[in-house]
């Protein structure tokens, strides 16, 4: 014991362990350099608002600001921008990235799928208009003719023409409902 406590009394001892605590302070500092140097740290730059662009006007702002892009998904129909237009982007606009980050865009699709108008005729307003709504449809105007079914879909129109359920339109069209508004004050004889 009487040996191990006199080397690490001694000079030669304090002198390896000055000599290893600097050389670890100098390999922190050379590790990071390289890293501010290998990973560009501090270079950011913005990412540009790409919301309504086509997909080739996209891609050409993109290749001038150093990015790349892949195309997530094209199913979500926006039926407010263009087809085959940018709907959504991540990173969002204005964020800070560095040169060559991947952007990832959901555009609009190219081609829209039409979808079957569901058969709501005879059920509650109510109904009709979730079931509407759930295939993509909007409501429109509530058009109320006499009947005795108060509140119940008697039939659907599109731009004033009478539509058939199971008909194909495109997701967004609006579709009006003429419903049932009781009879209220009319006596029957």
């Amino acid at each position: 014991m009487s040996k191990i406590s006199a080397f690490l009394s001694s000079k030669t001892f304090f002198a390896n362990l000055a000599l290893a605590v600097l050389a670890m302070l100098v390999l922190v500092f050379m590790i990071n350099m390289v890293l501010r140097v290998v990973t560009n740290h501090g270079d950011a730059l913005a990412v540009p608002d790409l919301s309504g662009l086509s997909l080739d006007e996209a891609q050409s702002l993109l290749v001038e600001n150093d990015l790349e892009f892949e195309v997530l998904d094209s199913a979500v129909f926006n039926p407010d921008l263009p087809l085959g237009s940018v709907v959504n982007q991540f990173p969002l606009a204005g964020a800070r990235v560095k040169q060559g980050r991947v952007v990832l865009l959901t555009i609009n699709p190219f081609v829209v799928a039409k979808v079957e108008v569901p058969n709501i005729v005879d059920k509650t307003m109510r109904r009709a208009v979730y079931d509407l709504q759930s295939k993509g449809f909007l409501v429109g105007e509530l058009i109320y003719k006499p009947d005795i079914a108060k509140d119940v879909v008697l039939a659907l129109e599109i731009n004033g023409q009478l539509i058939m359920p199971g008909e194909k339109y495109i997701k967004g069209t609006i579709v009006d409902l003429i419903l049932g508004s009781g009879l209220g004050d009319v006596r029957l004889a």
